[in-house]
């Protein structure tokens, strides 16, 4: 396991069973609100489900297709950021993260998103990163726009969250460094 502090309040370690209680119950508290944007809170109904998760993304991370990472914040964890796809093969691979309604605000998706870019640009080797949005998640947009990404284009219906279904936009940021 790592670790990877990104601010002196929020720091990143490797998705792992230690967090998976801490995280199953930030999951169940927030269960309503995830399920506005995101498709999978429907599918993690209990800790052992939780659990398959995090073996699945230490499999793909071991295969490197995926680095999935808890977000702590003043210490305790508060959701989780991840670089989803990764395909270095096209140099290029996909954020998506969550954060809890309690703590949202205090700039963790954007510290986080701008920590997870310089890992993929530095450390992946990537060459593009992308974030996919809900065109209705205004807040996921800022967070990129923040980040200086640029809208690639949107892509109507994406998937479907209990009865709507959801557009999303693709940013895009290229690594002009290469």
């Amino acid at each position: 396991m790592f670790s990877i502090q990104v601010t002196n309040e929020i720091h990143l370690e490797l998705i792992s069973y230690d967090h998976s209680d801490a995280l199953f119950s930030l999951i169940e508290i927030e269960r309503e609100y995830l399920a506005q944007w995101l498709v999978w809170p429907k599918y993690i109904s209990s800790k052992t489900d939780y659990d398959g998760f995090v073996k699945r993304s230490l499999t793909e991370y071991a295969n490197e297709e995926s680095l999935v990472l808890c977000i702590f914040y003043k210490g305790k964890p508060v959701g989780t950021a991840a670089f989803v796809n990764l395909q270095k093969d096209l140099e290029k691979g996909e954020i998506g993260y969550w954060i809890a309604s309690s703590v949202q605000g205090n700039g963790i998706a954007t510290q986080v998103s701008k920590k997870l870019i310089e890992i993929g640009f530095k450390k992946l080797g990537l060459s593009k990163i992308e974030v996919s949005v809900a065109v209705d998640n205004e807040r996921s947009q800022a967070v990129c726009e923040r980040l200086g990404m640029e809208i690639e284009g949107v892509i109507s219906n994406v998937e479907k969250i209990g009865e709507k279904i959801f557009s999303h936009k693709k940013y895009a940021l290229f690594n002009t460094n290469l």
